[in-house]
């Protein structure tokens, strides 16, 4: 696996060690030291771990028995190659120390690092896996000036304001022709020329700065994002006050890319740029860019877009976090389930987000009989595009119209009639399993009607949570878009 530059700073100065190489490492665990071998690896599943092997083999004390003869106790794992203590602390889920000793080039000679570490598991034959603690911190209780976040699977932008501006700070005549620098420096002197890279700065309103810049990209087209987070009065922050910044700015990231987007190494430093702090996350390139409000095709996704939504989602971040959260999480989630093909479930996971987040906007919790006609009114209050299903000419709203043979045209009465028959399908009155006869028509072998449901949804709680946090997309995403998918 290829690493950027700060996964890379992350594995030299923290965990002092390269990627897939052996070297030599002591675990100590309730005081008591094991020599093994480690190699640091990024599991499949993009999380940081280390393989160890030629573990010691266990060799207990002889007891004295009854018979007055020495006798020594195996257990069955610790005959076939598990250490009883290795054995223990996976069983407990107890730390341990890991301590590398690199002893060759080619990275700088430096103090050993000692990680703090768990045994995921212990294998037969001295073998097992660990992995890391929770962050690793240079000291105790660190005071952070600056942290930088690596994302390698955010979606790529552009900030083409920025990149003029650039130039023209650097070059004061723009009709002067580069190449006179050249000549004035003698024969065969060349300029070469790259681009400036693409950033945005995110600003909470609330004294932290986030800074997102594009780093190189790669020779396969890969592109990774480097982040800095900072307090705007350059003041020292700890590791809790950061982790409640990137936990805002990761939900953020979610509702951008319609999933999950973890850093995968953060890195702090004092005033002085020394390192204090690291912590590994989850590794790996993922380059899916589900259509959304801005991965649309019908405009380039300028990063201007990140700049004026971050401020106003943070506002409503802050005073309404478990709700943003819950919403978020069932946006995300529909949109999963929605690819693996369980498209009922995902059906009422979106409109339960869409439930909450209509509950945020009218300001009271919705009573469960009237959550249809309270959706319509949130519609009608932002004015979503495509409300009334069979007085709009978008082929996938005719579709639900005529397959479903709906006679209402509120796209809310028919997003929850359906949501309530995946949850509740069987009539309470019967004291036999029946299946209400009004959601009867709902039982079709044909998933397509689910996938339009989906998105319909989708496309409602979109708009919603968006107006919802004072932002309004200047090209709304058209719901025909759905159908390109």
């Amino acid at each position: 696996m290829r690493l950027n530059r700060l996964e890379s700073i992350f594995f030299v100065r923290i965990i002092n060690a390269e990627l897939d190489v052996p070297v030599h490492a002591t675990l100590t665990y309730q005081g008591t030291p094991l020599d093994m071998i480690v190699v640091p690896q990024i599991a499949p599943e993009g999380y940081l771990r280390f393989e160890y092997f030629n573990a010691p083999a266990h060799h207990p004390e002889p007891q004295l028995g009854p018979d007055g003869r020495q006798h020594f106790r195996f257990t069955l794992r610790a005959f076939a190659g598990t250490h009883p203590l290795l054995e223990d602390a996976w069983q407990k889920r107890a730390a341990v120390q890991l301590e590398l000793k690199p002893s060759h080039p080619p990275l700088p000679p430096r103090a050993n690092p000692i990680l703090d570490a768990r045994v995921l598991y212990a294998q037969h034959g001295n073998r097992g896996v660990l992995v890391l603690s929770g962050g690793q911190a240079a000291t105790p209780n660190p005071a952070l000036r600056k942290a930088e976040f690596s994302i390698s699977g955010f979606s790529d932008f552009r900030t083409p304001e920025k990149q003029w501006s650039s130039v023209a700070g650097v070059v004061s005549n723009p009709n002067q022709p580069l190449q006179d620098s050249a000549d004035s420096l003698g024969d065969g002197a060349q300029i070469t020329l790259s681009a400036a890279r693409h950033y945005i700065v995110m600003s909470t309103g609330d004294g932290w700065q986030i800074t997102l810049t594009r780093d190189e990209p790669w020779d396969d087209g890969t592109v990774s994002h480097t982040g800095v987070v900072e307090k705007n009065d350059a003041a020292d922050f700890d590791t809790d006050e950061l982790e409640e910044v990137l936990e805002g700015v990761r939900y953020f990231f979610a509702l951008t890319m319609t999933q999950y987007c973890f850093p995968s190494v953060i890195i702090g430093y004092d005033a002085t740029g020394r390192i204090l702090y690291g912590e590994p996350g989850e590794f790996g390139v993922r380059r899916q860019n589900p259509l959304n409000w801005f991965h649309h095709d019908r405009d380039e996704q300028w990063g201007n877009t990140l700049e004026l939504f971050f401020p106003r989602f943070w506002r409503r971040w802050q005073s309404n976090k478990d709700e943003m959260i819950a919403v978020i999480d069932a946006y995300v989630s529909s949109q999963a389930m929605r690819r693996v093909g369980v498209l009922r479930d995902a059906v009422a996971k979106s409109c339960g987000g869409l439930e909450i987040i209509a509950g945020l906007v009218l300001g009271r919790r919705i009573i469960h009989g009237g959550v249809k006609y309270r959706l319509d009114e949130v519609l009608r209050c932002y004015k979503v595009p495509h409300r009334h299903l069979d007085a709009t000419t978008n082929r996938v709203t005719q579709n639900l119209c005529s397959d479903l043979h709906i006679t209402d045209d509120k796209g809310a009465y028919l997003l929850v009639d359906v949501r309530n028959y995946v949850a509740h399908p069987l009539d309470p009155r019967h004291k036999n399993p029946v299946i209400k006869p009004g959601h009867l028509r709902y039982v079709d072998g044909d998933t397509t009607n689910y996938v339009h449901l989906h998105d319909l949804s989708q496309f409602y709680l979109e708009h919603v949570l968006l107006r919802f946090c004072g932002f309004g997309v200047a090209n709304h995403r058209q719901l025909l878009e759905l159908q390109r998918r």
